[in-house]
């Protein structure tokens, strides 16, 4: 934990939490989720409740939703809806080294 000081010179502590490290189970389990229509209704809140669950950011269960991240474990599990529209569009690529070797 640390200590910082705010505007008016109190003091504050800022609590670190310990992240979970996702595993390609769980981010498929946390993709699978984004079909739950009572939770879509309320995306930040259940992202953040979802974050709290599976030990990681708000942001990392978005992430996954959108296809930022995660995308080689979730692949098989995306329709048309789900497909990124920016970034990556294709299917993920096998490794650079792979790629490589190839060639």
């Amino acid at each position: 934990m640390t200590t910082e000081t705010d505007a008016q010179g109190k003091k504050q502590q800022q609590v670190h939490r310990a992240r979970e490290v996702l595993t390609a189970d769980k981010a498929r389990e946390i993709f699978q989720l984004k079909s739950c229509k009572q939770l879509m209704e309320k995306k930040n809140a259940a992202s953040t409740a979802l974050g709290i669950k599976y030990g990681v950011s708000s942001k990392t269960i978005r992430d996954i939703w959108k296809g930022r991240t995660w995308l080689e474990a979730t692949y098989d599990l995306w329709n048309e809806a789900d497909r990124p529209t920016r970034g990556a569009t294709r299917r993920p690529q096998e490794s650079c080294a792979a790629n490589r070797r190839s060639q």
